[in-house]
């Protein structure tokens, strides 16, 4: 038996991979932090009930990397990204006992026997995973901006109907409410602002057909300016900290919470208030901590682009990069956003490579 988030490479022996290389960073065992990539599977009996007016949803943050998931004999293929979550509307397949099936694959390409990372990923269903009931007119990609100098709120998402709104402060007493709908304006008075050294969040609770969905942010106003660099809340501040990957040493890539939030911490004692997000999505809890404990975050979608793809990079892009910002999209602490690190188009392809780079920073923009 296996407690999810799960690493299947921290426990595989390294004795395969040919050992330590002085002469520097140059096969796939180093990259791979010399444990062995590989592939592993899961199964799982459950029983869930629902009613005739509710979806069942089976929702995963991140499995790395290549899956199928089988459920009582109906096969669905998994995401190509390995750092980024999907789900998938079950209902359609569920009896009164059900068998969830899932393989991993996280192998290097047989095209060029590369992998598709340059660092150690982990292996298998490494991130958080649950089954989420909701009604069939479910609310989706709830965005929430704000307007730091008035305290004015709005909220949008893919919704439509009417429900209830309502806004909590930081102690969870009510400061604002409203019905509810695909396009909601609200006002917070004498709104606290949100910044590193006074992370303050609100919690918006949306209830809709008796289900609620809880949304936290929080208001601030970042501008990035040539005279003072980084500007939040009309004061100048200095982002001073690290580039961090999502694994977590010797404990390996599986996102558990309790030693994301000793890391942060450790890292807020000794000064750290900035974060780069290296090279990928991270875990969406990580977020939630950065949020609560005031650190800046550059929040990067690709490494290389093309290089995350077993292949197809062109046509998935869209709702890789989409999909990504609608996850992170309310979170106070992101600052910037990042399409791609170390880019082959933007280094070595001049302004043909400039142009493909801004079709992409175009379409982000666009969301």
């Amino acid at each position: 038996d296996v407690t999810l988030p799960h690493d299947a490479s921290i426990f595989l022996s390294a004795d395969n991979c040919g050992g330590f290389r002085p002469d520097g960073w140059s096969s796939e065992e180093d990259a791979s932090g010399y444990l062995p990539y590989g592939k592993c599977a899961y199964r799982k009996h459950f029983s869930i009930e629902h009613g005739k007016d509710e979806l069942v949803f089976l929702v995963f943050e991140g499995i790395c990397r290549k899956s199928i998931i089988n459920i009582n004999g109906h096969e669905i293929h998994g995401r190509e990204n390995g750092n980024l979550g999907f789900e998938i509307n079950i209902t359609p397949y569920l009896k009164d006992e059900n068998e969830l099936y899932i393989t991993v694959d996280n192998t290097p390409r047989k095209k060029d026997l590369l992998h598709f990372a340059r660092w150690y990923t982990g292996t298998g269903i490494y991130r958080h995973t649950f089954i989420d009931v909701r009604p069939k007119n479910y609310v989706k990609n709830i965005i929430i901006t704000s307007n730091a100098d008035n305290g004015d709120v709005r909220i949008k998402s893919e919704f439509d109907g009417i429900g209830e709104i309502r806004v909590l402060d930081g102690e969870n007493k009510l400061v604002a409410f409203d019905k509810f709908t695909s396009d909601t304006a609200i006002k917070i008075p004498e709104p606290i602002l949100w910044s590193p050294d006074l992370p303050y969040l609100y919690t918006a609770e949306i209830t809709v057909a008796g289900k609620k969905y809880l949304q936290k942010f929080g208001i601030r106003k970042i501008e990035l300016t040539r005279e003072h660099g980084v500007v939040i809340n009309g004061k100048p501040f200095f982002p001073q900290g690290f580039n961090i990957h999502h694994d977590l040493g010797v404990c390996g890539a599986a996102a558990y919470n309790s030693l994301i939030y000793s890391r942060l911490k450790l890292l807020k004692s000794i000064g750290v208030n900035a974060l780069r997000l290296s090279h990928n999505p991270h875990a969406p809890e990580l977020l939630d901590m950065c949020d609560e404990l005031g650190f800046l975050v550059f929040d990067e979608c690709f490494d290389k682009l093309e290089d995350q793809y077993f292949d197809g990079f062109d046509s998935l892009w869209q709702d890789e990069l989409r999909d990504f910002i609608l996850r992170d999209i309310n979170h106070p602490c992101v600052y910037v956003w990042s399409v791609g690190n170390e880019t082959t188009q933007q280094r070595f392809m001049g302004k043909e490579g400039a142009e493909y780079i801004k079709k992409i920073v175009d379409f982000a923009q666009s969301i």
